[in-house]
């Protein structure tokens, strides 16, 4: 179990979509339109992810992905 906190720091800017089935939240870039993350709930739980490209810097403890 861990913690996801989406920040922006222009919140102007920041795009929030839902497709029609509305299973999850979409967050957006309205400048450049590049996808920084997604937010859901289920089953009484709380799911996200994020676009670690969108970091800057990439935090240097961040950990590789596992299959």
């Amino acid at each position: 179990m861990g913690r996801l906190q989406f920040g922006c720091s222009r919140p102007e800017l920041l795009q929030r979509y839902r497709f029609a089935t509305g299973t999850a939240e979409f967050f957006l870039c309205r400048e450049c339109g590049v996808y920084l993350g997604a937010q859901m709930s289920s089953g009484g739980a709380r799911f996200g992810i994020l676009n670690i490209l969108t970091f800057n810097p990439v935090p240097a403890d961040l950990r590789s992905r596992k299959p």
